[in-house]
């Protein structure tokens, strides 16, 4: 049996934690990550944070909100075997047209490589994997339908394969995501938890993202 330990989220003004019932408004993206820092949801900076793009940004902010949920300390120092799969529904198209109108704009002769490294979108997953010391499975994903539903699913399988003993599952859109932290309810020994078919069923009957937390959030509470 999975469960999920962690649930972390953020939208255009506002992130949190689901199983701690903690939320925190914020400004603008530039006062992201000192908010994060801040409220010690991350534990240190995030090395080159700044040139990230807005979905590198939004998948590794809503990772430290999971982790943080979930009550899992990270450091420099240590490698952990938790994976992480991703989805969004644009891939790396935003990024992918910056670039181009870089190359473009450039005689379409060079490009700056700080808006390249963004075009694959794995990208983001790969800087929350080098950030927090993951060492599993590394993941982006598609599909056709029932996205989250699909996802959850989809790191349920890994773990239940043993690809590896946790998984990060997150959804990203531009400045919005949301992040699930899911392990074999066998290894739950403290904190709250949520079976997940209970979450998949959330997600199910969830008309958005900010719908998906209220409703997250409520469960939790109960």
């Amino acid at each position: 049996m999975i469960a999920i330990t962690g649930v972390g989220w953020l939208n255009r003004d506002e992130f949190g934690c689901v199983m701690q019932q903690q939320q925190w408004p914020y400004a603008d993206p530039r006062s992201l990550t000192k908010r994060l820092l801040d409220e010690s949801v991350l534990r240190y900076k995030v090395a080159g944070f700044r040139r990230f793009d807005a979905a590198s940004k939004a998948v590794v902010s809503a990772c430290a909100l999971a982790l943080h949920d979930a009550g899992i300390v990270y450091s420099k120092k240590s490698k952990q075997d938790i994976g992480i799969l991703g989805i969004n529904e644009a891939g790396a198209l935003r990024t992918n047209l910056d670039y181009f109108k870089d190359y473009a704009a450039c005689g379409r002769t060079l490009g700056r490589a700080n808006l390249f490294i963004y075009t694959l979108p794995s990208t983001p997953l790969a800087e929350a994997a080098a950030h927090f010391g993951f060492q599993g499975p590394l993941l982006h994903l598609a599909f056709s339908k029932d996205h989250i539903v699909s996802l959850l699913g989809y790191a349920d399988e890994m773990i239940t394969h043993e690809e590896a003993p946790a998984m990060l599952a997150v959804w990203a859109e531009d400045e919005c995501a949301i992040c699930f932290v899911l392990t074999q309810a066998s290894a739950v020994a403290h904190g709250k938890s949520m079976r997940l078919e209970g979450i998949i069923d959330i997600a199910r009957g969830s008309s958005s993202v900010g719908d998906m937390v209220q409703n997250l959030s409520h469960a939790a509470r109960g």
